[in-house]
């Protein structure tokens, strides 16, 4: 006789897919859960292994790749993205890390200066009338200034700002990167003040000015923002902000990026912040006489002098004023600078490398004169010498 199999019920089919569907479900949740674990650990791991590096000192190095030049004694390098500017009295070069020339610009001036923002550098003839605008391709545009060039700033679009100056008076230009005038300000000791220092924000939108004024036969300092943009005109003269610092040198004004600048002093720093009107968000004051500044891309570097075996204190401060390294050091240094994860001390034939937390990641001397060192990823460092580039691995 043939078994007749009895008729389910739909909600028994239901059931069973729900339950099928469920364990599926939880099956696969394992899974990823297994996966996200393992990717997990593995970061981790990677962490672990490159904060141990980073904090770790080395006492020795070995070249990984080494190019011979011939530079005059007045040739200078900077940083630059992934490249290296070359530059001295007779042209500029940009340089890869093989010493290889990406573009040159060939000139005839007395006093090179350079600014550098992202991919954009600016290079302009200290007392003279030149100004080179450029990007990581070569030339963008050339301006011949009426008056002498005193400093020279450039954001990251290109968009160059210029102090000139005589012995009567001082005007401030704004410049495309085609070098088009966008603007100009005319400034004199008698109205305005006397400029002392100029800095452009990252995106090109604000110009922040420190002005030596006297008043009453004392000299004060008065830290002026513009707006550029829109904003700035809804105010006179596009100023949407400015402080007086009574009887104190602002000498110097730094944007950090396109909303945070840091205006020094002899007794510390002020530090602004806002998009489109600055304020003043912080004061930071330091002990001792301040002998060095450098900047790195969110942070202040501050070197002051103080008494005992190690001379000098190096302290680096965050963009909202916060400190994140205290360092005293006896080497007696020409250069201090802020290059990637490290602070990288060092004069003529010697140098300190110090990681953000304190670490001594290397110190030692070199038979060649340094003329430059900076930072590449982990412990790789590029050394400048006169006839000679190194790049170099920490061991």
């Amino acid at each position: 006789m043939q078994k007749i199999m009895p008729f389910r019920k739909k909600e028994d089919e239901h059931s069973d897919m729900k339950q099928y569907t469920r364990k599926l479900l939880q099956h696969r949740a394992n899974v990823v859960g297994r996966v996200l674990v393992c990717i997990f650990a593995i970061a981790a791991i990677c962490f672990g292994v490159a904060q141990y590096h980073k904090n770790r000192s080395y006492e020795s190095y070995e070249v990984i790749s080494s190019m011979e030049h011939e530079d005059t004694i007045n040739t200078r390098y900077e940083e630059y993205g992934d490249y290296l500017l070359k530059y001295s009295k007779d042209g500029i070069t940009c340089l890869n890390l093989s010493h290889e020339a990406v573009w040159s610009q060939p000139f005839s001036i007395q006093d090179p200066i350079v600014s550098i923002c992202g991919p954009s550098a600016v290079l302009a003839d200290r007392g003279g009338n030149q100004v080179y605008i450029f990007n990581e391709s070569g030339l963008l545009g050339q301006v011949d200034t009426l008056l002498p060039v005193q400093q020279v700033v450039v954001s990251r679009q290109g968009v160059t700002a210029v102090l000139l100056e005589d012995s009567r008076v001082s005007w401030i230009y704004l410049y495309d990167a085609e070098g088009n005038t966008l603007l100009s300000a005319q400034c004199s000791l008698a109205d305005t003040g006397q400029p002392l220092s100029i800095s452009l924000s990252h995106d090109g939108s604000k110009l922040a000015v420190s002005y030596l004024q006297i008043s009453g036969g004392a000299a004060n300092s008065c830290v002026v923002f513009y707006n550029l943009g829109s904003v700035g005109d809804n105010f006179v003269d596009k100023i949407v902000a400015s402080r007086v610092y009574e009887g104190l040198l602002v000498s110097r004004v730094q944007y950090l990026d396109g909303d945070t600048c840091v205006a020094i002093g002899e007794e510390g720093f002020s530090i602004y912040e806002g998009a489109e009107i600055p304020e003043e968000t912080e004061t930071v004051l330091v002990e001792g006489e301040i002998r060095s500044i450098c900047f790195g891309s969110k942070e202040v570097g501050v070197v002051c002098e103080q008494d005992g075996e190690e001379p000098y204190l190096l302290r680096v401060y965050d963009e909202r004023g916060g400190l994140v390294l205290e360092q005293p050091f006896s080497l007696a240094y020409s250069q201090v600078k802020l290059s990637g994860d490290n602070v990288i001390v060092y004069n003529d034939t010697e140098c300190i490398i110090y990681s953000k937390q304190g670490v001594i990641r290397y110190e030692g001397t070199f038979s060649e004169s340094l003329v430059n060192v900076y930072s590449l990823q982990g412990r790789r460092f590029v050394l400048i010498h006169p006839q000679r580039t190194e790049v170099i691995k920490l061991k």
